[in-house]
């Protein structure tokens, strides 16, 4: 395995795949798995500069070639040394139960769904992905009338079906991350997309009323940049669950994006008809005044609520007002009394000052810079005071 100058342009994915493609001519899986994973690691460690995430998506990479070339039927016993081998080998995290996602998402997208189903069970509370897919491979045997399972775990069940919603109910009442690991290699796999939405769909036949599903969904088709459903599943979202704002939110965020202002609006007036003492629905008001320039609407949202904003993020927006649409030296004013006025928060004067120093100096060229900087540290700061969404 080597990544000198003879395989400078080769992608990583071919040097892996000619490098196991060595390993297994003339040797046995057992000597060839783990020598594959020694030369890796020496080759890896000539490089010093990568990071965790570098080193662990090369395990993915080599774990999902050592898996494409192994003989079939698949043995067990090799299986178990492919696993052993990319956690010891892994840096960070969980290295087991990575190994074991990794494992059992490459198997699945390959067709091997007995196989998959034990590296995917021990992990289902912890990685989303990972129940969904098991769910996948449950509700996959259950339909194939060649395969009959032979284990004791889920498999065995008399009903196929039964144990695919069993796991998507385990996933519903654990709640785990979706994408836990860092490794979008895995997680751009068209089959896995493919198996994700598949189940998903499921998901919200059987369990209508769980908000979980309709979350990892949104933020899968987020994830790749799939505007349409996106939308789709934000509209969901809205007609079935009128009592929770999340959904009017990234309506509003979604209608912001397309440009939509009139659109926007009338969202922002459903939020605070529906949740009036809420924060969000008030900041969203400020913040689309701000980007609209409608300073009536700006004043009515700032001083008008019965929402307990706190008081240093209507300083903040009255510093944004006059500095990026005002533009009048009120907001470096502002800016210099911060600190007095809110002490808690005065670690955001120096950047603010440095950021009004562009916004009002000579250089044309740095205001628009400078007033998407001052945008940009003020929503960040209220945002993570709110303990709002980005």
């Amino acid at each position: 395995m080597s990544t000198g100058e003879s395989s400078a342009s080769a992608s990583p994915e071919a040097m892996i795949r000619a490098a196991v493609a060595r390993g297994f001519s003339g040797s046995t899986p057992e000597l060839a798995i783990p020598r594959l994973f020694i030369q890796l690691a020496g080759v890896l460690g000539r490089h010093s500069g990568l990071s965790e995430e570098n080193v662990n998506e090369y395990a993915n990479l080599l774990e999902k070639e050592i898996l494409r070339v192994l003989p079939r039927p698949l043995d067990e016993r090799l299986l178990s040394l492919v696993r052993t081998q990319a956690s010891t080998f892994r840096r960070g995290g969980r290295p087991l139960a990575d190994a074991n996602l990794v494992m059992g998402l490459h198997l699945t997208a390959m067709g091997e769904y007995r196989q998959a189903v034990p590296f995917l069970e021990p992990i289902v509370q912890t990685e989303a992905m990972a129940g969904i897919t098991l769910a996948f491979c449950l509700y996959t045997l259950g339909t194939s009338t060649s395969i009959r399972p032979e284990s004791a775990s889920m498999l065995s069940h008399p009903s196929y079906e039964m144990p695919a919603r069993e796991a998507l109910r385990i996933l519903a009442e654990k709640q785990p991350p979706l994408f836990s690991i860092r490794a979008p290699g895995v997680w751009r796999e068209p089959e896995l997309s493919r198996i994700f939405w598949f189940m998903i769909n499921f998901a919200f036949k059987w369990f209508p009323r769980e908000l979980y599903f309709l979350l990892i969904g949104l933020q899968k088709a987020k994830m790749e940049n799939n505007a349409v459903l996106v939308e789709k599943l934000v509209k969901k979202g809205v007609m079935q669950f009128s009592d929770n704002q999340q959904f009017l939110q990234e309506l509003f965020l979604l209608r912001m994006q397309q440009g939509n202002g009139p659109g926007a609006r009338d969202i922002l007036t459903q939020m605070r008809s529906m949740f009036p003492a809420s924060v969000e629905p008030v900041y969203y008001s400020l913040i689309f005044a701000l980007m609209v320039r409608d300073e009536r609407f700006f004043r009515e949202n700032a001083y008008q609520t019965q929402a307990p904003v706190p008081p240093v993020i209507i300083d903040l927006l009255e510093t944004a007002w006059d500095g990026i649409v005002q533009k009048t030296p009120d907001a470096l004013t502002r800016i210099r009394e911060f600190p007095n006025r809110f002490p808690d928060a005065r670690f955001l004067a120096p950047p603010l000052l440095y950021i009004a120093q562009d916004l009002f100096g000579d250089d044309e060229k740095r205001h628009k810079p400078a007033e998407k900087a001052l945008f940009e540290t003020m929503d960040g700061y209220a945002k993570y005071l709110l303990n709002m969404r980005s």
